[in-house]
C-alpha cells in the first residue's frame, strides 16, 4: 500500500487485513462482516450496540446486585422513553446530511463498478478523518 509509512510493520499489518478481510478473495470477505450504508451510525448490529452500552455500564467484572438492578431499570426507562417518541422525527444537522450524501456517492460508485474498492474506502475513510485546525488559525473570532 503506498499510504502506509515506511516499516515494515505497518506494511505487514496493512497487508494482514487486506488479505484476511478487505480483498474478495479474503477469508473473511467484507460481504460477511460489512454493511453497504450511507448511515453514519457506529454500528450496525443492535445488540452489539446494547451490549456496548451495557458494559459501559458496569466498573467491575462482578457488580454488586444492587447497582446491577439499577443499570437495568435505567435501561428500562430509556427504552421507554425511545418508545414513546418513534413518531418524532430526529434532526439531522447539515454536516451529517452532507457526509451522508458523500458516503452514499461513493457507495453508489462503488456499487456499479466504477471504483474499485480500495478507492471506495479511502473515500469513506477521508469523510471520517479528524479535522486539524493549524495552531495558526484562531476559531473564536
Amino acid at each position: 500500500m503506498s499510504t502506509i509509512p515506511h516499516d515494515i510493520k505497518f506494511q505487514m499489518f496493512a497487508d494482514y487485513l487486506t488479505d484476511n478481510y478487505i480483498d474478495n478473495n479474503s477469508l473473511f470477505p467484507p460481504y460477511i462482516w460489512a454493511v453497504a450504508s450511507s448511515s453514519s451510525t457506529h454500528t450496525t448490529n443492535a445488540c452489539e450496540s446494547f451490549h456496548s452500552k451495557f458494559n459501559a455500564e458496569f466498573y467491575h467484572p462482578h457488580p454488586q446486585i444492587f447497582n446491577f438492578i439499577k443499570v437495568l431499570t435505567d435501561f428500562q426507562t430509556d427504552t421507554y422513553i425511545k418508545l414513546s417518541s418513534l413518531h418524532i422525527t430526529p434532526r439531522i444537522t447539515s454536516q451529517t446530511c452532507q457526509r451522508t450524501k458523500q458516503i452514499q456517492a461513493a457507495l453508489d460508485q462503488y456499487n456499479n463498478k466504477l471504483i474499485s474498492r480500495t478507492s471506495f474506502i479511502a473515500l469513506v475513510a477521508y469523510k471520517y478523518k479528524k479535522r486539524i485546525i493549524p495552531p495558526s488559525i484562531n476559531c473564536e473570532t
